[in-house]
Formats: structure tokens, sequence, C-alpha cells
């Protein structure tokens, strides 16, 4: 008898032993899944985003590295628990709360605005769930093991489950999720990269509020030599302002200002203090001074064309049409083969009888303009119909932003 107890007792031990470390690698591994399906997925672009501040400006190429090295940081207190303190086989999934408390913290990062970073939200939830965890945790090694011999991994496996979607619940309310963030990181990351085609689909499908991600779509359209073709068919214009990144220090995540300056080959920088009419101003009379002085004005030509329009796209986006109509000679002959809003532009001053002595002819572009302001005066009494009816039609013009876009 007592040798049958005691291989009973042996069998027991192993068994319960099993049992154990199935559900110690099975929690580790549900956290390490669920860690990288966030790292790779949900947040994306704030991984991106760390790697490229630690890294110094260089972001590793591949998102999957960047993923697991968060992965294994969040994960090692997780093993370190495990492997140093007798959890309940019920209550493994405890040691894994501190790593959902890291990984929702890590994956925090927030901006209550484009000038204010918000880390207060994060850190003081980061803090309730670390004490809640170390809580469970004191309070499951205080509890003694149920040697009950029916209790099998189906038997444990509730109560992990139970604890296990705790701390994914933790750890999603801590994450941002704010879409416009998500996509301002996007699209700055994307130019960083020099994609510009994938840049262009990014916030296209609602209104665009976010400054930042307006001039990246602007940068964009200006690398391919469409800016003053489509302008202002893109969503989120305010002025002039729309055409440079923020400025404040809490928004220059990517240097999206550099970007701009860079490719206009401005030899000042935008600053706060300074506004984005004035920049661009100030910029073309350093260039335009410069190619004078050095006498390479037809071998500049080419490469003050991007300053160029950055310059006339501000005068239009500020409504400045005898400005703009007094500086496009100095870059453009009056013509038909000028771009688009430009074309558009010139035959609305002239309708307004702002004009320099030059007559544009545009057959196409006059018969819309035309119908453009009949459309207005047929819909006078009701504005909104008038906006709605006009935008719908003509929307992407020069003439909806200039009579509407406010």
């Amino acid at each position: 008898m007592r040798s049958q107890d005691g291989q009973g007792l042996k069998y027991y031990y192993h068994s319960t032993q099993r049992t154990a470390s199935f559900l110690t690698v099975a929690c580790v591994l549900c956290f390490v899944v669920y860690s990288l399906y966030i790292y790779m997925g949900e947040q994306r672009d704030i991984v991106a985003l760390a790697h490229y501040i630690t890294s110094g400006g260089d972001t590793l190429d591949s998102i999957f590295i960047s993923a697991l090295l968060g992965t294994l940081l969040a994960a090692l207190p997780s093993v370190l628990l495990l492997r140093f303190f007798p959890f309940p086989i019920r209550l493994k999934a405890v040691a894994t709360l501190p790593s959902f408390v890291i990984l929702g913290i890590l994956t925090g990062a927030r901006m209550q605005s484009v000038q204010d970073s918000d880390i207060h939200l994060p850190v003081f939830s980061g803090c309730m769930m670390m004490t809640v965890a170390i809580a469970l945790c004191v309070a499951s090694l205080s509890l003694r093991e149920d040697h009950a011999e029916h209790n099998t991994v189906p038997h444990y496996m509730c109560s992990n489950v139970v604890i296990l979607s705790l701390g994914v619940l933790m750890s999603i309310i801590v994450s941002n999720h704010n879409r416009e963030l998500h996509d301002q990181l996007l699209v700055e990351r994307l130019m960083h990269q020099g994609d510009t085609r994938q840049a262009l689909d990014v916030g296209t499908d609602y209104t665009v509020q976010n400054r930042n991600i307006t001039a990246m779509h602007a940068l964009a359209l200006s690398r391919e030599g469409r800016l003053a073709d489509e302008l202002f068919s893109q969503p989120g214009l305010k002025g002039s302002e729309s055409l440079i990144p923020d400025t404040a220090p809490a928004c220059r995540i990517y240097l999206a200002p550099c970007m701009v300056a860079r490719h206009i080959q401005a030899a000042i920088m935008p600053g706060a203090r300074m506004s984005t009419a004035r920049f661009l101003e100030k910029a073309m009379e350093m260039r335009q001074q410069a190619m004078a002085d050095t006498l390479r004005m037809q071998q500049d030509s080419l490469s003050i064309q991007p300053l160029a329009d950055y310059y006339l796209c501000s005068l239009l986006l500020d409504r400045k049409l005898s400005e703009f109509v007094r500086r496009l000679p100095q870059f453009y002959a009056i013509s038909d083969s000028m771009p688009r809003h430009y074309r558009e532009a010139y035959i609305l001053a002239q309708r307004r009888h702002i004009n320099d002595g030059t007559v544009l002819e545009d057959e196409e572009i006059t018969t819309a303009i035309t119908d453009f302001i009949q459309i207005m005066a047929k819909n006078a009494k009701d504005s909104r119909q008038q906006r709605k009816v006009c935008l719908d039609m003509y929307g992407g013009t020069y003439w909806s932003y200039y009579f509407f876009k406010r």
C-alpha cells in the first residue's frame, strides 16, 4: 500500500508540474502574441516613432524587429516573476500583469493637440495598473494550492484566461487610439522615407484638421510636381499655414519642418514667431538676391521652382489675389500652359477686375467659373445650400476655396 501511495503521489507531483509548466509557457506566449499584434498592427506608428527617437533618427528598417524588441522588453518582468516566485497554478497569469502595464505605457503616447503633448493619462493609468498588478501578485503568492487530483489543465485555465483578459483590457485603456495622431505619425514617416504615393493616401477619407498632415500632403504633391495643379483638392486647407508643419517642439516628431525647408532649399528655417507667408516671402527674397549676385538665374531656374510654387500657393491660400497677379509673371509666362490652379486664380482675378494688363484666355476654365458664379447667384438666399451645391460640383477648384473654405 505504501509503495502504491508513493507512486500515486509521485505521479500526481509530475502531473502537477507538467500542468504548471504548460500554463506558465501558455501565459507568456499569449502575452507575446498579443504584444506582437499590438506593436505590428494597432500601435505600429507609435513603435516606429519610438525607434526613430531612440536611434537618433535612424529608424529600424524592419517593423518586426522593432516589435520583437519591444515585446521582449515588456515580457521580461513576467519571465522573471514566473521563474523566481511560486505562483499558484490557477493564478499563473497574474505574473503577466506587469508586462501588460509596460506594454500599455510604451504604446500610450498622446497629444492633446498639435501643440500640447499629454503624458499624464498614460502615466497615471499605468501607476494604477501597476498597483493592481502588485496587489494581485501578492495576493496570489499568499494562496495555497488546491491539490485535488481532478484539477486538470481545463480546470486551471478558466481563472488564467480571466486574468489575461484583465491585462488586455488594461493595456487597451492606456494605449493610444487617436486616429489623427496615428495618421500624422504615418504620413510623416512615409515622407521621411520618400514614399510620396502612400503618403497622399493617408487621411483623405475624412476632413483633416491636423496641420502636419496637410503640410505633408502639400510636400508630397510638390515632390511630384503637382502642387499647383492639385493642392486645392486636399482636405484641411486653412490659409498659408497649411503649407508648413507646426514648428512647436512637441510637434517636431520627424522634423517635418526640416523636410519642407530642404525641399524648397530655403536658406532660413520656419520659426514659431514667423508666419508661413512671411517665411516664404523672405526665403524667396533671399534666393532671388543670391541668384542675382552670382548671375546664375538660368542654371537655378529649376531649383527655384518648388520655392516659387510654395510662395505663389501661399498667396492663393491667404486670398491675396492682387499680390498673386503681381508676382506670377516673375515665375510663369501668362498662358494656358500654366498649372491649373494658377489659371483658375488668374481668371478669377480678371472677373474681380484685378489684372496686370495681360488677359488670359482659357475656354474650359472660363466656362466653369461662369457656371460656378451662376450657381452661387441662384442659391444666394440659402447659404448652406449654396455652399453644398458649389462644393459638390466644383470642389477642388480655387474658386471653391476662395469663396467657401474658411
